[in-house]
């Protein structure tokens, strides 16, 4: 039955009536599992209903105080063969053609009115039981909520998450010099690949950063000086100081004014300062 209900989540009647009647049984309703025949959708020519393994089928049955044992089609493609071989009351009875409809969810929605099924969590008020169409309304009206709540609470969150990676991104700067050049080194390769700026095959760090430099108009002394610090890094046996750290440092408001003078101003509020992008 788990394996049914949560993994496989198919299967055929058996499974489905299983399911609903021990389900039914957890809350309390007396219920059985019941296997039989639906009648075919027409009779043959000579007036007799001819029913054969293929009408072969399972379903399930609760028991009603005052009602006895009411038929329930838990299988959905059998939903519209649902049968109602029972009198509701001594007017009508439930079947293709009588008064009522035959449709299944009809016959639910007036079990559910005339009988205090609910009372299981609270006292069932007929007044207030809701039809198919404010079901639906009120479907919508949960939706429009969310939405509404997930608009306000987006900007909020957006705005959280850039403060998170500014954060992360201020300790990353902070660390020890070699760390921080190498995080340094990653942020701006991500700028420049905004501006559309990124490392040719076959093209050196130098050569990438006078390039960049040249087109960005950013100090000679600035993207360059700063990419040989990272060569340095990785490339010489030479320790990292302080210094290098701030001079790698130093090219970050450059890389920004670069980037401010390529956008508009809204662009780049959002990108700096709502979602730290830059």
């Amino acid at each position: 039955m788990d394996n049914f209900l949560f993994k496989l989540t198919e299967g055929y009647c058996t499974h489905f009536a299983s399911a609903l009647a021990v389900m039914a049984r957890c809350l309390g309703m007396p219920s059985r599992y019941v296997e039989g025949y639906t009648m075919p959708a027409e009779f043959s020519e000579d007036g007799v209903y001819k029913v054969t393994n293929a009408e072969a089928h399972a379903w399930v049955e609760i028991y009603f105080e005052g009602y006895g044992w009411r038929k329930f089609e838990p299988t959905a493609t059998y939903q519209d063969r649902f049968k109602f071989q029972e009198y509701y009351s001594d007017e009508m009875q439930y079947g293709p053609g009588d008064g009522f409809g035959g449709d299944y969810y009809d016959y639910m929605d007036e079990m559910m009115r005339e009988y205090d099924y609910f009372g299981y969590m609270g006292a069932f008020d007929p007044d207030g039981y809701m039809t198919g169409g404010e079901r639906t309304s009120r479907v919508f009206s949960v939706v429009r909520i969310c939405l509404i709540a997930l608009a306000l609470l987006l900007p909020i969150l957006i705005v959280a998450l850039g403060r998170r990676r500014a954060n992360k991104r201020f300790m990353e700067f902070s660390a020890e010099p070699g760390q921080a050049v190498r995080s340094m080194y990653r942020h701006y390769l991500s700028i420049l690949a905004k501006l559309k700026y990124t490392i040719e095959q076959g093209e050196t760090l130098s050569q990438f950063a006078r390039r960049a430099d040249g087109a960005l108009k950013i100090s000679h002394t600035g993207l360059g000086s700063a990419l040989a610090v990272f060569e340095k890094l990785v490339y010489s046996a030479h320790e990292i100081t302080e210094a290098d750290r701030q001079a790698v440092r130093a090219v970050y408001p450059q890389l920004l004014t670069a980037y401010s003078l390529r956008t508009n101003k809204f662009t780049f509020f959002i990108m700096k300062d709502v979602v730290a992008a830059i």
